[in-house]
């Protein structure tokens, strides 16, 4: 490893906690999800279909994906070490892990590519203490995929996803001190089944269709007689049809269709339809600039948009790109988002609104001749009645930690800078820092959602070893609490930083050492106000390749 690789190294792994960092977000809108810091989340949209400013234009020379598609994963629900067991090859693997904490772990993974079809599938097992409680951690799932492509360029893409959970749902320091903890636990059983299916049809029409089926249990439980089951199921179908009209000019037209309920035992019960339907027109302008315009029709319970959507991309050079979007939205519709997270979420005397979202964002991307990219965004959203989360101590006086819903007409402005940087041969340095204002109305900061986000990233391979580090943060949040249904209370809430670090050294052809330690520097302290989380989790193992 060269001189200059190991100062990359250093300046990631060094990166102090004033820096902050997220994953994938939707214009630096963070949730707080109340979970410790080394959960990772199986379950996410494998299908999600975008139509608007995140979709594709006519291609330009090829600079930098799209933008991105405006959607937030928590981030601790982002896998630590995602692609540790990656498989890039047909084989079968198994992977068997032990740490501190009697944490473990079993993964199984099998890839297989034939002229016809492709199929992946992923068992895991995961397992450690309980911390400040005497429930354990536990995480069994499954992952499958299959895709095959006809002779007529038919391709069609199906999975299964099945999630079994249970972990401790813990209360506040201060509650645990006071010996009110109750041993409270969530318990979840989720299950998804999805098929996305594409063509190019003999006139040069392009066809995709999807449809998504989720059913999504939750059961909230204490030792003093608190007990909640939560069930989410939903339904999605949808498709995008796209022609030529003529050298320059694509039409397009796409349908999407999503119904959700939720069943509650002890809150409300919630359901709804969304459907939108969206025209509009691509057209090449020049030999270096595409612009779209179109209408997207919507309705989500009792409310109706019929809005524009516009995006423009210019591309000078193989150098330099300037893209730019508008579009518009009804929110609050995932249900599994809203009130599945890592946390207990209160849907008791709630009432469901949906929000109203106006998208702005301007980028500006920059290629090195060796493939470096950087980047920034300009964003500005304003959204009524975006979704707020506050902490409720001793919930109904039933000694659980809950989060209750309440909304604001919410105003998010800021900038982003974006890098990516391969150093050398095998060695790779992403870089991705936001500063924002997010705020409601009347000039008050939004509840969790932080102003300064970072998020870096470190990885290097070669014929033996594999090295993948990340940090991420956030900084200058601040939180709205309640006791018994009482006051809320604005709070100033410690900033959050954690790093990841994962391993691998290749024994030989057959056997795979690895590494890997979780909150890295056992800095991961309360996301979620007044909430411990669980610290360091170091973990070695064996992979074995057949």
């Amino acid at each position: 490893m060269h001189y200059k690789n190991l100062i990359a190294l250093a300046l990631a792994c060094g990166i102090s906690t004033t820096l902050y960092a997220a994953d994938t977000y939707d214009l630096g809108k963070v949730q707080v999800v109340g979970e410790d810091a080394q959960s990772d989340k199986m379950l996410q949209s494998s299908n999600d279909l975008a139509f608007g400013m995140t979709d594709k234009s006519i291609p330009l020379p090829d600079l930098t994906p799209e933008i991105e598609t405006l959607d937030y994963q928590p981030m601790t629900e982002k896998p630590a070490v995602s692609n540790i067991h990656k498989q890039n090859k047909n084989e079968f693997s198994a992977a068997l892990g032990m740490g501190n904490r009697d944490s473990s772990e079993m993964y199984v993974n099998g890839k297989n590519q034939s002229d016809k079809y492709n199929t992946d599938i992923l068992i895991l097992r995961q397992s450690k203490d309980g911390y400040k409680s005497t429930v354990d951690s536990k995480r069994t799932g499954l992952k499958a995929r299959i895709s095959t492509t006809n002779d007529d360029a038919t391709t069609v893409t199906g999975g299964v996803e099945i999630l079994d959970a249970k972990k401790a749902l813990r209360g506040t320091d201060r509650t645990i001190n006071a010996g009110q903890d109750a041993n409270a636990k969530l318990e979840n059983d989720h299950k998804r089944i999805w098929i996305n299916s594409d063509s190019t049809l003999e006139n040069g029409a392009f066809v995709k269709g999807y449809a998504t089926i989720d059913a999504l249990g939750r059961d909230t439980s204490n030792d003093v007689g608190f007990r909640d089951e939560q069930d989410v199921k939903a339904y999605r179908i949808g498709g995008t049809y796209k022609n030529r009209i003529d050298d320059k000019t694509n039409a397009k037209a796409s349908i999407d269709v999503r119904k959700e309920e939720l069943d509650s035992e002890y809150g409300n019960d919630i359901d709804f339809t969304k459907t939108v339907a969206a025209a509009g027109i691509e057209k090449e302008l020049s030999c270096k600039a595409v612009g779209g315009i179109g209408l997207k029709a919507m309705k989500l319970k009792d409310k109706d948009k019929l809005s524009p959507y516009l995006n423009f991309s210019y591309q000078p050079d193989s150098i330099w790109k300037l893209s730019l979007g508008y579009e518009e939205d009804l929110g609050n519709d995932n249900l599994e988002r809203i009130f599945l997270p890592d946390r207990y979420v209160d849907s008791k005397n709630f009432d469901f609104k949906a929000s109203k979202k106006k998208t702005a964002k301007t980028s500006l991307d920059y290629r090195t001749h060796n493939g470096d990219c950087i980047g920034v965004d300009l964003f500005s959203q304003k959204e009524d009645n975006s979704i707020e989360y506050y902490d409720i101590e001793n919930f109904d006086g039933r000694r659980i930690l809950s989060s209750r819903i309440g909304y604001a007409d919410a105003e998010r402005k800021g900038i982003t800078f974006r890098g990516d940087f391969k150093i050398d041969d095998g060695f790779a340095l992403t870089l991705r820092a936001t500063a924002q204002n997010p705020e409601d109305n009347n000039g008050n900061r939004l509840s969790y959602e932080p102003k300064r986000i970072l998020d870096v990233g470190l990885s290097y391979t070669n014929d033996k070893l594999m090295l993948d580090f990340s940090r991420r943060a956030e900084s200058g949040r601040k939180a709205y609490v309640g006791v018994n249904g009482g006051p809320l209370g604005i709070v100033g809430v410690s900033d959050y930083s954690r790093s990841d670090l994962a391993v691998k050294y290749k024994l030989n052809e057959r056997f795979t050492g690895y590494i890997k330690i979780k909150d890295l520097y056992d800095e991961g302290k309360k996301i979620r106000y007044d909430v411990s989380e669980e610290g360091r989790v170091t973990l070695g193992g064996i992979e074995m390749h057949f």
